[in-house]
């Protein structure tokens, strides 16, 4: 899968990614669409978020026709929603069975899809995103079976209170007023009281409810903190975290992957959210794969060569004309990434 700047953008070119607005999130082009030239010119004049295009590593991959199947599955489910029904619980699970086969399988493949398909706060593939997140660190605590189901569901049912929400809120650029912050902070209880009358576990609604609470006890609704929030609940949070800053938002553009795993860390730190799902999560998603070409601060071109002990400092080597110098990114502070150029 290659990023590619608007300049290089040619037809013939398939799109692995859809193309979003970079204000609305508005779907521009979906994924599959081959690009001709007068996509070409219309998205030169939207100037969207980026894009990202077929690359023969990633085309053929099962993990991306589940990824899309589970957005698709989920935006149907959150539009009968919409429209009035309750959640249909059976067929979320069914999302959550394929996430949890494939990481099995292609771990790492769908936590690369989860972090290049940016999203607004409550769109699907956010919550498909914080799922994959959640459910990969789930596996590396080897949870059981039925800890599993509940996670995820509880993963991708976190933000179903932002259904009732006005998009006029949920997309404004600037900064919320406290009145309009009051009335997104209800949605975690909306989202927790639309679970009445199915079928949802208990857990699963905790998770709902409770996934703005911090452990120190400065989150919302309720203020509780420390053991008062499931363990679960905790790893959606940190899931929920980490999708949020490092995707575009109406009000800020995204955060490179290092840069929201020292939020985590932050965050950690200020004793807000779980040290040991934080040390997991750092130390286990892959944020630059080895093969993933780069840009440093330094204004040089680099490719990662090993991801191992600090995958979102790595190591990575630079090419100068016959000359090649490795830079291990976790030993050399001031040196850092500050552009994705390619992803295989």
């Amino acid at each position: 899968m290659l990023r590619v700047e608007l300049d290089q953008l040619q037809a013939g070119m398939k799109l692995a990614l859809p193309v979003r607005c970079r204000h609305s999130y508005k779907i521009l082009l979906n994924a599959g669409t081959v690009i001709n030239e007068e996509h070409v010119q219309r998205l030169k004049e939207l100037n969207p978020a980026d894009v990202y295009i077929f690359s023969p590593h990633f085309m053929d991959d099962p993990a991306q026709e589940l990824y899309r199947e589970a957005v698709s599955s989920m935006d149907d489910i959150f539009q009968e929603v919409i429209s009035g029904n309750k959640v249909d619980v059976s067929r979320v699970k069914q999302v959550v069975n394929g996430i949890v086969e494939r990481l099995k399988i292609h771990d790492q493949i769908l936590v690369q899809l989860a972090r290049l398909n940016d999203a607004d706060s409550y769109s699907v593939s956010h919550c498909v995103n914080v799922c994959i997140y959640s459910l990969f660190i789930g596996s590396n605590l080897n949870l059981r079976n039925e800890q599993m189901q509940l996670l995820g569901l509880g993963a991708l049912l976190h933000d179903i209170g932002k259904l009732y929400m006005p998009e006029s809120l949920l997309r404004k650029g600037g900064k919320l007023s406290d009145r309009e912050f009051s009335i997104i902070k209800d949605h975690p209880l909306i989202g927790y009281r639309s679970l009445e009358g199915t079928d949802t576990p208990e857990e699963v609604g905790d998770i709902v409810r409770d996934h703005h609470e911090k452990c120190d006890g400065s989150g919302y609704p309720y203020g509780i903190g420390g053991e008062k929030i499931s363990f679960l609940t905790k790893i959606v949070s940190v899931a929920d975290i980490y999708d949020a800053v490092t995707s575009d938002r109406a009000y800020r553009p995204r955060m490179l992957p290092h840069e929201g795993m020292e939020i985590l860390l932050a965050n950690c730190s200020a004793g807000k959210i779980d040290p040991q799902v934080v040390k997991l999560f750092t130390r286990k998603v892959v944020t630059y794969p080895p093969g993933c070409t780069v840009r440093l601060n330094t204004g040089e071109i680099a490719k990662v060569v090993e991801s191992k002990a600090l995958s979102w400092r790595p190591k990575v080597v630079v090419k100068k004309g016959n000359r090649v110098k490795f830079v291990d990114l976790a030993a050399n502070p001031t040196v850092f990434i500050s552009q994705i150029i390619d992803i295989e």
